[in-house]
């Protein structure tokens, strides 16, 4: 029971007092009333101050039980997967919707699913454990205590995410379908395990991508023309910017290197949706790292350090510029609000603050910093 402590502990500790206040008045952050509290604000000072987190990140031990990863009941997934899509696949977009009901139906149709495939078992308990999280953080902030034995159900999925972790080995054969498990297992790492579990799973996943060739274009390898891109092209081009977003943020959080290069893969990034957006974003995010963060960054105090901080500025100037038409209209009514581009705004901002963060201190500098 030690790791269902651990998971209702992540999701609660700490969090009733924060509750109380952002889910304040039907669901809005009132973030103004939080702001007045001085544990709030010291925390977010040295939040602030140590960023971007170069620290190394300690790992806890996983169960050891020898026990298969075993599928959820079949009404438990089903009842998961309309929130899932609704909630978490709308962010990170790992599985298209179709596919992944007709997978789920296979699934449990056939007996050779469970026995000759883990990824469907680990992609069923995922879904199943990230659905059940976000509702019970919903009811525990309403205080709402007729879902509360949903904190006894979290165990065995729990468990089985843990087995899957303890036996990563078993998910690097380069398909598509380890991919997406590894994908999930990674969203399940950062909500429930800790920053060095999530960081492992990443890597793998990101692995088993390279492996497979994601990072390349087919139609362009194929024949060196604009040809149309197929269904599967579209698949592979949309889990290579799920993989590459995972692998930036990842980056930023461990200080460690990336794993995938925007210059390795010839996928284009000319389209004008918020989804093109946010994925030159993380490109952006990968410049930032290597010019002003990574071991070969220079000193920012000398002439080479100055030049790289000038060129990220230039290149901060033309994203912002580029994409403009993104971001948030403060002056928007809150009801309107789109998460995905209020994400995208925030992001912008952290983008501000890292190339900020590696400059010379001065009252310019510090302006805008509490700007962003």
């Amino acid at each position: 029971m030690v790791r269902h402590r651990m998971a209702t502990a992540s999701l609660l500790t700490d969090n009733e007092h924060r509750a109380n206040r952002y889910f304040a008045n039907e669901g809005l952050c009132n973030y103004f009333d939080t702001l007045q509290d001085k544990k709030a604000r010291d925390a977010l000072q040295q939040k602030l101050d140590a960023f971007p987190f170069k620290s190394p990140c300690v790992d806890f031990g996983l169960a050891k039980d020898r026990e298969p990863i075993s599928s959820p009941p079949r009404f438990i997934a089903n009842a998961s997967v309309d929130g899932y899509l609704r909630v978490f696949n709308t962010k990170v977009p790992i599985f298209d919707e179709n596919d992944l009901r007709c997978a789920i139906n296979t699934h449990y149709s056939t007996e050779s699913a469970t026995q000759n495939n883990l990824a469907w078992p680990l992609i069923t308990n995922a879904i199943v454990l990230l659905q059940l999280g976000l509702e019970l953080r919903v009811a525990h902030a309403s205080q709402n205590n007729s879902l509360i034995m949903q904190d006894a159900i979290l165990f065995p999925f729990l468990e089985n995410c843990d087995r899957a972790m303890r036996n990563l080995a078993s998910f690097m054969v380069p398909t598509i379908v380890n991919v997406e498990a590894l994908i999930i297992l990674t969203l399940v790492s950062r909500e429930f395990f800790s920053n060095a579990t999530a960081e492992r799973v990443c890597q793998a996943a990101c692995q088993v991508g390279r492996a497979l060739g994601l990072h390349r274009s087919k139609a362009r390898r194929r024949s060196g023309s604009a040809t149309r891109p197929t269904e599967d092209e579209k698949e592979r081009e949309r889990l290579f910017w799920v993989l590459y977003t995972l692998d930036k943020q990842r980056v930023f959080m461990t200080g460690q290197p990336c794993d995938l290069y925007s210059f390795d893969s010839d996928h284009d990034l000319q389209g004008p949706s918020l989804e093109d957006a946010s994925n030159h974003m993380m490109t952006l995010w990968e410049a930032i790292h290597i010019n002003l963060y990574s071991s070969k960054a220079a000193d920012p105090r000398s002439q080479k350090g100055y030049q790289q901080i000038r060129h990220m500025n230039a290149l901060m100037n033309e994203f912002s510029q580029r994409h403009a038409n993104h971001k948030l209209n403060y002056s928007n009514n809150s009801e309107s609000l789109n998460p995905l581009q209020a994400e995208f705004t925030y992001g912008c901002h952290v983008s501000e603050l890292l190339v900020l963060s590696s400059e010379p201190t001065s009252e310019q500098v510090q302006i805008h910093k509490i700007q962003n």
